[in-house]
């Protein structure tokens, strides 16, 4: 990368900035790349000599998505969160056979999953004769 741009980590994502060009008492931002989305955003008046060393440097972040890395004295961030929604935690009522000729059993499981329906065919998975099942989201 060339020696003007510089280019910072900061808590929210990362920022190249021109070293050659000083507004508002700072070095004249270029691009910034959001560690929640990993959307690139290059100002519209950013150099195109600067953009392409820009975009290139910015694809390597962007190229590890789904991974943690160090920023700012030792925290770390996973690339890309917001692209990966959020688990959370449901009660699972189910009522089952364990076998055809067997007497009824219920069971409350909890069990962590995107949504009420990954959470019910996890459990579905589970108990081969179900007669019932409910699903309720823990708050």
């Amino acid at each position: 990368m060339q020696d003007r741009i510089f280019s910072g980590m900061y808590p929210t994502g990362i920022v190249w900035s021109d070293r050659e060009v000083i507004e508002y008492n700072d070095y004249k931002r270029l691009a910034f790349l959001s560690y929640a989305t990993l959307t690139l955003d290059i100002e519209s008046d950013c150099p195109d000599f600067l953009r392409n060393e820009i975009i290139a440097d910015a694809k390597r972040f962007q190229d590890k998505k789904g991974e943690y890395i160090e920023y700012m004295s030792g925290q770390k961030i996973l690339l890309g969160y917001a692209l990966y929604p959020e688990k959370y935690i449901y009660n699972v009522k189910v009522s089952y056979y364990y076998n055809i000729s067997s007497m009824q059993h219920t069971k409350t499981i909890e069990v962590e999953a995107y949504d009420s329906e990954e959470a019910e065919d996890t459990v579905r998975k589970m108990f081969p004769h179900i007669i019932n099942i409910e699903v309720i989201k823990k708050i």
